[in-house]
């Protein structure tokens, strides 16, 4: 599996899972995702997902630092951490996408 065929999955799941309780609408967590995962998109897209080590994820980082202006260090550790979350989400059991070693 692609890092792309990953990211497009989680973002399916993060769909359902981030709503508000009551209205069921949307939450900003998921739009911030959207966003977060635009640099494994950009960066490590066509790259399979048993291949992405931390490097990897150095490099997404760096893309945010570049392309996005006025990003502060708590803005991009932000986006980092949610980066991470798309490989822990995958390297869950009951998901079974990602192997435990990357995720």
């Amino acid at each position: 599996m692609k890092v792309q065929d990953l990211t497009e999955k989680y973002l399916v799941f993060a769909k359902g899972y981030y709503r508000k309780p009551k209205s069921r609408r949307v939450t900003s967590e998921y739009t911030l995702m959207r966003v977060a995962t635009r640099p494994l998109r950009a960066v490590a897209g066509d790259v399979s997902v048993e291949d992405v080590t931390a490097s990897t994820i150095a490099d997404c980082r760096r893309w945010v630092l570049q392309n996005k202006t006025a990003c502060c260090r708590r803005t991009v550790n932000a986006y980092t951490s949610r980066m991470i979350r798309v490989f822990n989400w995958g390297a869950d059991p009951e998901q079974g996408l990602v192997p435990e070693l990357v995720g």
